[in-house]
């Protein structure tokens, strides 16, 4: 559940991120309620940014997240000129999969730890009209 405390301790630590230039990161809002939270991070490669995202399940299905990972997407790949942009979830993680997947990523990856799968990585390529 969303308290104020989780939102302080998100926004401090994002805030610190973004300080010292690691991040890009964005709070959303419908109206004046805040919905959620997404941000890109660097990777080691410049030509690509890992996603993160976290958004209140009031507004799951509400087409804001969707929109959201347009808006956001678009604006690195203009930003930055990386040519991919990658997602984790938990290998469980179905509905964050099919988000990704229905919202123009494929897969990638699979993290195994241990001989285990731990997580999923999907990518998003740079658009053609944007090169």
């Amino acid at each position: 559940p969303i308290t104020n405390e989780n939102i302080d301790f998100c926004m401090g630590y994002l805030t610190l991120m973004q300080n010292y230039g690691r991040l890009l990161s964005y709070a959303v809002f419908s109206g004046s309620e805040f919905v959620g939270v997404v941000t890109i991070s660097p990777e080691p490669d410049e030509n690509m940014g890992q996603i993160f995202g976290w958004g209140s399940e009031k507004y799951w299905g509400t087409g804001i997240a969707a929109e959201t990972l347009g808006m956001v997407s678009e604006l690195y790949f203009r930003i930055t000129g990386s040519t991919q942009l990658l997602a984790q979830t938990h290998h469980t993680n179905t509905r964050s999969q099919g988000f990704l997947l229905k919202n123009g990523f494929k897969y990638h990856s699979a993290v195994v730890i241990d001989g285990a799968p731990s997580r999923r990585i999907f990518a998003l390529e740079r658009p053609n009209m944007m090169a």
